[in-house]
């Protein structure tokens, strides 16, 4: 239990160091780092960006149909269309692009900063004056944030407007609601909520893959072991982070 919590703290460490790192490089080799942050937010969001609008859009149309068949009556068509807002963008759209990062993201960054301590090539840029929590580091967790949350908004759309467009498609079961109706059963609340889960995850998410490396064994089976524990780290976390705001939205 001690060691857990000794590696929380480590974890949640990162960012504060990322940002003393920041402040004191004061703007050197911005544009460098601008330029890293953008290759990452890049990487990270437009790969899995056509499979997570097809997932979004098939599992809206499924909580539509289920929301329809469960309620049933037209007359409550306001309560499918909340429905369907809340599952969609405030229930499942953080959690499954951040599992989908943790999966994918996440191991990539850890066995490549894994490879670069092996390699010795972090100590090289200590020795020339370049701090790696600056450079390496930091456009990994600002990327990585920014692209999970890009990609929480794309999940929501594609399931609220693409699964109510493949429903009302298939009007067999009597779906009535219409597009304007889902549209205004999203709250403003509802999706600073989603931001919140997705943003929190992505920075948990690059600082559990980024401290797994840099302090992994130097060796490709210490690289591998560093990768496996990021991957399981990183699942709980995001899954601990979505559990918990969610329980917070529905009490409040």
């Amino acid at each position: 239990m001690t060691r857990a919590l000794l590696e929380c703290l480590r974890i949640l460490s990162v960012p504060l160091t990322t940002i003393a790192a920041t402040l004191r490089a004061r703007g050197k080799g911005a544009p460098i780092v601008a330029r890293t942050t953008l290759a990452q937010l890049t990487h990270t969001a437009l790969r899995p960006f056509v499979p997570l609008a097809i997932l979004g859009a098939v599992l809206g149309a499924v909580v539509a149909f289920a929301a329809n068949k469960s309620i049933g009556s037209t007359t409550f068509s306001g309560h499918i269309a909340r429905l369907l807002a809340v599952a969609v963008t405030r229930e499942l759209a953080p959690l499954i692009v951040s599992l989908v990062l943790v999966a994918r993201t996440g191991n990539q960054v850890t066995i490549q900063l894994g490879l670069m301590r092996a390699g010795h090539e972090l100590d090289a840029m200590e020795v020339a004056g370049v701090d790696p929590n600056y450079f390496v580091v930091l456009p990994r967790v600002v990327g990585i944030t920014l692209a999970a949350m890009a990609l929480t908004v794309i999940f929501s759309a594609a399931g609220m407007i693409g699964g109510h467009g493949i429903a009302r498609a298939l009007e067999a079961i009597g779906y009535t609601v219409t597009l304007a109706e889902v549209l205004g059963a999203l709250s403003q609340r509802d999706l600073i909520l989603a931001l919140l889960k997705a943003g929190l995850c992505g920075v948990l998410l690059a600082s559990t893959s980024c401290h797994f490396a840099l302090t992994a064994r130097r060796s490709p089976v210490g690289v591998r072991t560093a990768a496996e524990r990021a991957a399981l780290w990183g699942f709980a976390t995001c899954v601990i982070i979505n559990l918990g705001l969610s329980a917070y939205g529905l009490a409040r």
